[in-house]
């Protein structure tokens, strides 16, 4: 976690992910209908904070933004 502006997290956050391997498939579901980009914001920067150890920088209008590509 080297990005405080949290790029990777906010995608991931908004678009989900599936990650593969042989006998396992993980998951989390996209949240992008589920919260709003203030929420989202928010908690990119708990995970940021938590688990990079730097402070989010993540602000609504970019993940407002990052609905949109």
């Amino acid at each position: 976690m080297s990005d405080p502006a949290g790029n990777n997290v906010v995608r991931a956050v908004l678009e989900g992910i599936k990650i593969g391997s042989p006998g396992s498939n993980n998951m989390m579901p996209s949240f992008a209908g589920a919260y709003s980009d203030e929420e989202i914001a928010s908690v990119s920067n708990y995970v940021i904070g938590h688990f990079g150890g730097k402070q989010g920088t993540v602000t609504a209008a970019e993940v407002r933004a990052a609905r949109v590509l």
